[in-house]
């Protein structure tokens, strides 16, 4: 009995040390959470003051103990410490929206610098570029120098050349690529100059027909002859599409079974000139003299010959691209265009290989 009075005095004993732990730490807990609400609110007061200003904050103070009677000298105060708070939150609010433009500015400024670098590194990859035509081209001409001293050499001889120089002959010309260049402060369309020379140079050698002939397997494609002297040239089935050959001489020229394709003709003299089966489909007549001029077998599809000269020219079995063409002839103010529609008549239509529709130019029948 003695022994169980023992015991439950030391579990009292026990009970009543953890009461008292108990209310220690429940006072430690309302001291630290007083504590935490003392930080809160004077970190709140701190940042009212800082947002709104000891200033603003003392003239509102001021105001409200002078209610309903303010003085004029408080509210004074009051509307000066507004305009300061204002003007405050203003620099901050503008400091804020400058620095992503600044930003931005500095950005926009490297990239501008990037690309003035990228068009000076793209100029001189042109210049470059143009360096290496330039020299190409200094080269052919040196090489074209070359070929013609060979040929004169070999004509000295005999009135034909040599099979490996008629392979030189057309291995040049296959090197001489078209190229614009300015004429008369206009760029033009990619042409060949040194091609037009080289023709020359061969029509004007004294070769006989056979090896001018063999010479002209090779094609002469944009070949640059404006203005140039073809007078009596023989041309025959020469290939020179995309030509310009404005205000040439081309009286008396042979051009039977040649590839014009859209050939510029503009102003040329081509009286008396044989086009015998010539393909100038799409090329330009305009302003050109074709009195007398033989196109039997020709193809004008889409050909232009607004304003030419087209008195006595011969047009048997002429391709065109219009019943009607005769007329147009007239309607583009073509001198002799009368004696044409008189003489001529248009037949078809007819088909191509490829079907497409063709009218034909023949003889009326008397």
């Amino acid at each position: 009995m003695s022994l169980m009075d023992d015991e439950l005095k030391q579990a009292l004993s026990k009970n009543e040390l953890l009461s008292q732990e108990n209310d220690f730490l429940k006072t430690q807990l309302k001291e630290q959470s007083s504590s935490n609400k003392k930080v809160v609110f004077t970190t709140t007061l701190k940042g009212i003051h800082l947002w709104a200003g000891a200033d603003l904050k003392e003239s509102f103070d001021q105001v409200y103990h002078e209610l309903p009677n303010v003085s004029k000298s408080s509210f004074a105060q009051l509307s000066a410490s507004l305009v300061k708070r204002i003007t405050r939150i203003g620099l901050f609010t503008l400091l804020f929206a400058v620095i992503p433009v600044f930003l931005i500015l500095i950005q926009t400024g490297i990239l501008f610098q990037q690309n003035k670098k990228l068009d000076i590194q793209n100029d001189r990859i042109q210049q470059q570029v143009y360096l290496e035509e330039a020299s190409r081209r200094n080269n052919l001409v040196f090489l074209m120098d070359n070929v013609l001293d060979q040929v004169h050499d070999e004509l000295q001889i005999s009135t034909s050349i040599s099979k490996p120089l008629i392979a030189r002959t057309q291995a040049l010309l296959y090197g001489f690529r078209p190229y614009r260049f300015l004429e008369d402060e206009i760029l033009t369309k990619p042409l060949s100059p040194e091609k037009g020379q080289f023709l020359l140079a061969i029509i004007n050698s004294g070769m006989n027909k056979k090896s001018i002939q063999n010479v002209f397997a090779a094609s002469f494609s944009n070949v640059y002859l404006k203005r140039a002297n073809l007078f009596g040239a023989q041309l025959a089935n020469i290939d020179m599409p995309d030509a310009d050959l404005s205000y040439a001489d081309l009286w008396n020229v042979n051009l039977t079974g040649a590839n014009l394709k859209n050939s510029d003709f503009t102003g040329s003299q081509l009286n008396n000139a044989v086009l015998t089966n010539a393909d100038l489909k799409g090329a330009q007549l305009n302003d050109a003299t074709l009195i007398k001029a033989v196109l039997d077998g020709a193809f004008l599809e889409k050909t232009q010959l607004a304003n030419s000269d087209m008195r006595g020219a011969s047009l048997v079995n002429v391709h065109v691209d219009s019943k009607d063409w005769l007329q147009e002839l007239k309607d583009a103010n073509v001198l002799g265009a009368d004696d044409l529609i008189a003489t001529y008549q248009v037949q078809g239509p007819e088909s191509d290989e490829d079907n497409k529709q063709y009218f034909v130019v023949s003889l009326k029948q008397k």
